[in-house]
Parts: structure tokens; C-alpha cells; sequence
């Protein structure tokens, strides 16, 4: 499993209100369609004012086959607001989530 990490520094209260919508109601509904695609995470500190996405894909492949999907999004929120994101992606050694804990 590989995963993918987007990260968005100086996200404002507004911005992360914006980024939340955009990630759950435009971005996620699309990779979901996408071959490989296992799960997503959506994190954001507002202390730090940082706001961090996490997708998991099956292999390298799927991860990077859908790179271009994930930038043509990036691309559009560097758009509306200005905001420039990293982009990680790792390879998943070791996962372990209770079934209780979602």
C-alpha cells in the first residue's frame, strides 16, 4: 500500500472551511472511482494552520497513475486561494487500525 500526502500550510478559517468542502464534496468522489484507491484521511491543526490530506492507494502503480487527477485539483485550490501545496507519497510498511476506532 502506498500513500499520498498533501500538505497546505497557512490555511485560514475561511480556507479550511473551503478545503473541507472541496476535498469531501470534489476531490474524494473522484478518487474513489479510481482503480486503487483505499481510503482517505482529511487532518487540520488550527493552531498550526495547517491542513494535511492522506490517500492510500493499493501499490505504486495506482498511486501514481492517479497523480494527475490529484494535480489538476491541487491546481485549482492554488487558484481560489493562493495556497501551494507539497506533495509525499510513502510506501505503507506497517498499518493497524482497531475496528473500533473509526
Amino acid at each position: 500500500m502506498h500513500a499520498r500526502l498533501v500538505r497546505y500550510e497557512d490555511v485560514s478559517p475561511d480556507n479550511w472551511e473551503i478545503g473541507r468542502n472541496w476535498f469531501t464534496e470534489d476531490y474524494l468522489p473522484i478518487a474513489m472511482q479510481t482503480d486503487g484507491f483505499c481510503g482517505a484521511y482529511l487532518l487540520h491543526d488550527d493552531e498550526s494552520m495547517c491542513t494535511v490530506s492522506v490517500t492510500l492507494w493499493t501499490d505504486a502503480e495506482t498511486a501514481a497513475a492517479s497523480g494527475e487527477a490529484v494535480q489538476q485539483h491541487i491546481d485549482a485550490w492554488a487558484e481560489m486561494t493562493g495556497i501551494m501545496a507539497s506533495i509525499e507519497t510513502y510506501e505503507v510498511v506497517f498499518a493497524e487500525l482497531p475496528s473500533r476506532a473509526i
